[in-house]
């Protein structure tokens, strides 16, 4: 039975009820300790090294969430419940120009930003705070009407929107987003992504496959992408830096 829930909702609801659950979780007694938090950093550490080469091959993202089955995320797995620390990672590799470290990641948002101890995943509103409090500057969309900022482009023709000239996103500049894998039904979950550029173009990373997908003329090409496939986009979060 599919129940068409973005057609009862809107995305300002969702992420509303996305945080009262994770407070919900938090009020009863967690069986995460801040001993239990310290060891599964201390086992992911190690399990990490069995994604190294592959991370290093990838340029340093991760888009494999899948074959994190030995790392540890609350009561579940990053491959289970990862995908949005997956995208803060990748978001923060591509804006620093460094590897930020993804067992530290998980031990932060073990701490504060799981929904029941990781087994719904991340509270976005605490991706959002996560990353205002490492520097960068945010802002969140969730109306449809108001995505047309992000891009502000020629949508262009061609594959992926290459057709005429576009107004490419600097290097400086990344996106979170949040959506449902089916807009019809809820019951196939969220996910998110992280869209980075190289200042040629945009890349999807952590989109399923092994590989990042583009590149993209412009996040337009993302969207569309996306709307042809079913999901429904619940929120954009457009993260810049100051390194050029």
């Amino acid at each position: 039975m599919k129940i068409n829930i973005s057609k009862r909702i809107t995305n300002d609801r969702m992420l509303k009820t996305l945080r009262l659950l994770r407070l919900a979780g938090e009020r009863i007694p967690s069986v995460l300790s801040n001993r239990i938090v310290r060891e599964h950093f201390d086992s992911n550490v190690q399990s990490f090294l069995n994604h190294r080469e592959k991370v290093t091959a990838d340029g340093g993202f991760i888009e494999n969430q899948n074959e994190f089955t030995d790392m540890y995320y609350g009561s579940a797995s990053v491959r289970f419940s990862g995908c949005e620390v997956i995208a803060v990672y990748n978001v923060m590799r591509a804006l620093t120009g460094k590897e930020p470290s993804l067992p530290k990641l998980i031990a932060a948002f073990e701490k504060n930003g799981m929904i029941f101890y990781g087994s719904l995943g991340t509270d976005p509103g605490e991706m959002k705070y996560f990353l205002k409090k490492q520097g960068f500057h945010v802002e969140e969309y969730t109306n449809d009407a108001d995505f047309p900022r992000l891009f502000q482009e020629n949508k262009g023709d061609g594959e992926r929107g290459f057709g005429t000239v576009q107004r490419l996103i600097p290097e400086n500049e990344a996106f979170v987003l949040t959506f449902y894998n089916d807009r019809k039904d809820i019951l196939q979950g969220l996910h998110t992504a992280a869209v980075t550029s190289n200042g040629r173009g945009l890349y999807l990373h952590n989109d399923g496959g092994t590989k990042a997908r583009g590149p993209y003329a412009g996040l337009y090409w993302v969207l569309n992408e996306y709307e042809h496939r079913g999901a429904g986009m619940i929120s954009i979060i457009h993260v810049k830096s100051e390194r050029k």
